[in-house]
C-alpha cells in the first residue's frame, strides 16, 4: 500500500509567499502569505501560520493568524490560538483552544436560495459597520434635533 506524500516545514524554517500543492503539509516552522492545498495542513504546537488558508482538512495546535477555509473539516486543539474566520462544513473547537473570529459552517439549503452567500471578509466588514465605536469615556453625540434646540435657546 502506497502512503501519501507529506511535506514537512521544519522548526526554524520560515516560508513566505504563495504555496500550492496536492499533498499534506506538516508545519513545525512558520508560513507567511497564502497556502492552497488539496490535502491536510497540520500546524504543530510551536508552529505559526500568518496566512490565508484554503485546504481540505486543517488541524491547529499552534498559532494561526488569518482566515481558513477547509472543504472537509477544521479542528482546533487545546493548545491552538487562532485569530481569523473559519469556514468548513465541520468545525471542532476543543477545550482550551482560543479563538477570535467568525465561524461559518454553511447555511441550510432553503436559505441558500434566498440570500447571496457572503465571503468571510464581507461579514466582518458588515459586523464592524453596525457596531458604534466610542473611545473610553467618550459620550455619544447628541441627535441633530437636540443641536437645533440648543441653538434656539
Amino acid at each position: 500500500m502506497a502512503s501519501k506524500a507529506v511535506t514537512v516545514i521544519a522548526a526554524g524554517t520560515v516560508v513566505a509567499g504563495r504555496i500550492e500543492g496536492a499533498e499534506d503539509v506538516d508545519l513545525f516552522g512558520r508560513i507567511e502569505g497564502s497556502l492552497k492545498l488539496k490535502g491536510a495542513l497540520k500546524i504543530d504546537e510551536k508552529a505559526r501560520a500568518d496566512a490565508e488558508l484554503d485546504v481540505t482538512r486543517l488541524e491547529v495546535r499552534g498559532i494561526l493568524v488569518g482566515n481558513a477555509t477547509a472543504s472537509e473539516s477544521i479542528e482546533l486543539f487545546g493548545t491552538a490560538r487562532v485569530v481569523g474566520d473559519l469556514v468548513a462544513p465541520r468545525i471542532i473547537v476543543r477545550d482550551g483552544a482560543r479563538f477570535r473570529g467568525l465561524i461559518d459552517m454553511g447555511e441550510p439549503a432553503e436559505a441558500d436560495d434566498e440570500a447571496p452567500a457572503r465571503r468571510p471578509e464581507e461579514r466582518v466588514r458588515a459586523r464592524r459597520l453596525h457596531r458604534p465605536a466610542l473611545a473610553a469615556g467618550a459620550r455619544p453625540r447628541p441627535a441633530e434635533a437636540d443641536d437645533a434646540n440648543a441653538e434656539e435657546s
